[in-house]
């Protein structure tokens, strides 16, 4: 069985809209800093719960995420389920009616690999792989 394991958040300005779940939720929201490989100006991480190795949460049934500008390609919340491998599940999806958003991409810092897919009634969802 394949977990939900991460939810991405679009908005259109990503400043107020890291205040907003920061001062409604009491997330912590961290940027990404270039340094860091990631873009401070794009995506902010959104910790929900205490983190240990790869960002994971520590609290079982715990999810963290991202706050993410609308200009990645999604445009309502979004999960992300983790998978062996990406490659196969795509082929899987495909063959029963879902399709391919983006191709799979390396993310180095993030230890793995992600694709957005869609199933057959046209809901984004992600697909995480780790690295090997």
């Amino acid at each position: 069985m394949n977990k939900v394991f991460w939810f991405d958040v679009p908005v259109r300005d990503i400043d107020r809209a890291s205040d907003w779940y920061r001062d409604v939720f009491g997330w912590d929201i961290q940027p990404r800093h270039p340094e860091d490989g990631g873009d401070a100006l794009s995506f902010r991480m959104a910790y929900t719960s205490q983190t240990g190795e790869r960002h994971t949460p520590l609290k079982p049934g715990s999810v963290n995420g991202g706050v993410v500008t609308r200009d990645i390609g999604i445009t309502q919340p979004t999960i992300l389920i983790e998978v062996e491998s990406i490659d196969e599940k795509i082929k899987q999806l495909t063959e029963a009616g879902g399709g391919i958003v983006t191709e799979k991409v390396h993310l180095p810092l993030a230890d793995g690999y992600f694709a957005y897919v869609t199933d057959p009634d046209g809901n984004v969802l992600g697909l995480y792989e780790w690295e090997k």
